[in-house]
């Protein structure tokens, strides 16, 4: 039953009447108004129509629109309102008004509009093989849209638009229109499908090689020649055949297009162009790679020429690389063998065996050489030793340069100073096993380049005047030359398998408190380093004691020493204390003693499945009893040798065996034994790509690596 309203029009007084629903006058009243509106139907669909206002009036009736898109016309007690179909997403309104005599009523008519989302693709870029690419949309009324291009064809159903490529197979790249019409909204879809790719040797471009500059390598990529290119840097393995190629550059324009969507910028401002006559492909992390320089057209759309260049970073030598013994040939055709030992860890090393000599004079001579950058250099050094001569007289002996001018003569050079000449610089190759000696130039009068180095010794004698004293002959060491190492070719974990399986994280089980040893490479195939010995965390002397284990070529297995170790600290009375590592023993009375002689505390044998170890303990002889070392610990002694602390009385039992993780029976009940157990290797991979934030528009000039104009991104792949 429809509700019943009535209307009582009153003398001189318009009445304002809205009808959104068909409203009926009932028949029990009788019509007290001189117009009186019964039932309306005036609200609309965007696709327009008719609709009715019925109404009962005393005379005649006119009706009117305020509006052209809404027409009206009176039958009888009836008016029939006529809209248009309206295409947009707002509603809209018009009023139609029944007049009779004096008096009038308002009627709204009302139209939807239609129900839509936006449709905001204009841009789509297809592979070569062609295929479909829909795009969806939400409308009350079906799209249209036409191609400029037979080879891509369109099909709209009622939710999406679908464009459809054929195979490109031209080397060029080839381009469409698709219009589109979606109610009041049109717009184009420009399409582009790329052509095939090929490598392209046509171009007047080079590799010129990379340089390193503040810590990160740039290859320079030297472009003669007009055109829009751009370039990515890619790991070799991942770029190993053309179609790899393909793929990554297509991947690479469509994360730059996003990137520049996203942040503001066109197609246009990523390429470069024929005014960029250097590129520098950038690469932090040594490894071998492949950069990929490709054409683009003014749309940043691939043409299919690409060239590629082969790149390599070798990762400078370290510190550590240095260290060794290393074998070279003199002059006078005797071979020398020079050991580089560490010095001021990370900075500074202690060559000895320079001209063929460990001792002069009853001296030990140890050349002091500087690390910096993956360098070693050495120069002319004052103070390397002394010697009192049979005068009486302190001779101080000196590593001077020898140079030849220009006319040939032989010069020796004393510094005036330490280290007022550099000598020579030594670099290492890509294997680290051949040093290279590179010879600096003397730059006083008479100029030139050192060709070798020797020993000289200067006294002060009784009239106060400087004397030569003892040098090494006319023997010196040729430069420049190149040092092969000894026992290896270099690189991480050496060269022998037996020294590589030790190498690594072990498991110490001192019955029932576990500690950790990190066994790390110090000496490549000749010794290790190792911390964590005793579990002492900081103790006195500092965490991370690294203490020195050596490896046995012959048997395969590792030993360790009584040893000073480089910490120093000081204590309350600020003495120096220097921490060491000594064995303790059981005498024959039963009174334990710690040595501190330099003897082997133990000897381990690996087992064959490189898990677990067999210990020897070492030990001390004394009137031809051998006594066993049964633990060992870090002490602390000042400088007369006098024994200050131990590390909180911690000690490590050293077991007769050691298998599988088990620990023999102790000799003794002094300390706590331990078991000692490969931890197994941990490994990780890195999913995806390296992102690195790479050079805009390159300034041409070589002295300048680039300069940001435009944002951009580099990838290594």
């Amino acid at each position: 039953m429809k509700k019943i309203f009535s209307l009582i029009i009153a003398v001189a007084a318009v009445a304002m009447f809205t009808a959104c629903d068909k409203e009926t006058k009932s028949p029990y009243e009788a019509p007290a108004v001189t117009v009186e509106v019964i039932a309306t139907d005036v609200i609309f669909e965007p696709e327009g129509g008719e609709g009715t206002i019925d109404f009962n009036a005393a005379g005649s009736v006119t009706a009117t629109s305020n509006k052209d898109w809404c027409s009206v016309s009176v039958s009888g007690y009836k008016a029939t309102v006529t809209v248009g179909e309206w295409v947009n997403l707002e509603p809209r309104y018009a009023v139609v008004t029944l007049k009779s005599g004096a008096y009038s009523v308002d009627v709204t008519v009302q139209q939807k509009g239609f129900k839509s989302v936006a449709f905001p693709y204009n841009s789509l870029r297809i592979k070569k093989e062609g295929g479909s690419t829909s795009f969806p949309y939400e409308y009350d009324k079906t799209m249209s849209a036409t191609s400029s291009e037979g080879w891509a064809t369109v099909e709209v159903t009622e939710s999406a638009l679908t464009i459809t490529a054929t195979e490109n197979a031209t080397t060029s790249p080839r381009n469409a229109s698709v219009d589109w019409n979606l109610g009041a909204s049109l717009g184009t879809v420009d399409v582009w499908q790329y052509g095939q790719f090929a490598e392209n040797t046509s171009w007047n471009a080079s590799y010129d090689g990379e340089y390193n500059y503040s810590g990160t390598y740039y290859s320079i990529i030297t472009i003669d020649g007009p055109g829009y290119y751009d370039f990515f840097v890619g790991n070799a393995s991942a770029l190993a055949s053309a179609d790899d190629v393909e793929s990554n550059i297509l991947e690479y324009i469509d994360e730059n297009l996003a990137w520049a969507a996203s942040n503001g910028y066109t197609p246009q401002d990523l390429y470069y162009d024929e005014s960029d006559s250097w590129l520098y492909p950038s690469i932090n992390t040594p490894g071998e790679y492949k950069i990929v320089l490709f054409e683009v057209n003014e749309d940043y759309v691939p043409t299919g020429k690409f060239q590629t260049f082969d790149a390599k970073v070798v990762a400078p030598p370290t510190y550590e690389d240095f260290l060794g013994k290393w074998t070279l040939e003199s002059n006078d055709g005797s071979v020398e063998t020079w050991e580089i030992t560490a010095d001021q860890t990370g900075s500074s090393y202690l060559i000895s065996g320079i001209n063929g000599v460990t001792v002069l004079y009853n001296v030990t001579l140890k050349v002091p050489a500087t690390y910096s950058n993956g360098t070693m250099s050495v120069s002319a050094r004052r103070g390397l030793g002394t010697y009192t001569n049979s005068s009486g007289y302190e001779v101080n002996f000196t590593l001077c340069g020898i140079y030849l001018n220009s006319a040939g003569t032989k010069y020796r050079v004393t510094p005036s100073a330490t280290g007022t000449y550099a000598l020579f610089t030594a670099t290492l190759n890509e294997d680290k096993d051949k040093l290279t000696l590179t010879p600096a130039a003397y730059a006083s009068s008479p100029t030139g380049a050192f060709t070798g180095m020797q020993y000289y010794g200067v006294y002060i004698n009784d009239s106060g005047s400087t004397a030569a004293y003892y040098y090494n002959g006319n023997k010196n060491t040729p430069l420049p030359q190149v040092a092969d190492k000894v026992g290896g070719t270099g690189g991480g974990g050496g060269t022998v398998d037996k020294y590589s399986k030790w190498l690594g994280s072990w498991t110490i089980d001192r019955q029932g408190t576990t500690d950790t040893w990190e066994i790390s490479q110090k000496v490549k195939d000749q010794s290790y380093t190792i911390t964590g010995i005793e579990g002492h965390g900081a103790g006195y002397f500092g965490s991370g004691n690294e203490t020195e284990a050596v490896f046995d070529a012959e048997t395969g297995n590792l030993q360790l020493f009584e040893q000073e170790l480089p910490n120093v600290i000081t204590n309350s009375a600020e003495e120096e204390v220097t921490v060491c590592l000594y064995a303790r023993f059981v005498y024959s009375n039963g009174t334990t003693y710690y040595n501190g002689k330099g003897d082997k505390i133990f000897d381990a044998a690996m087992a064959e499945d490189g898990k677990s170890a067999t210990l020897t303990p070492g030990g001390w002889t004394y009137q031809g009893t051998t006594y066993d070392f049964v633990d060992f610990l870090y002490y602390g002694m000042v400088e007369d040798k006098v024994k200050y602390w131990w590390c909180d009385g911690v000690t490590t039992l050293i077991p007769n065996t050691l298998t599988s993780g088990t620990a023999s029976a102790p000799q003794a009940s002094y300390g706590t034994g331990f078991t000692m157990t490969k931890n197994a290797a941990e490994s990780a991979t890195k999913a995806g790509s390296i992102r690195t934030l790479g050079p805009g528009n390159v300034s041409t000039d070589k002295n300048e690596v680039y300069k940001e104009t435009t944002p951009r991104f580099a990838k290594v792949r």
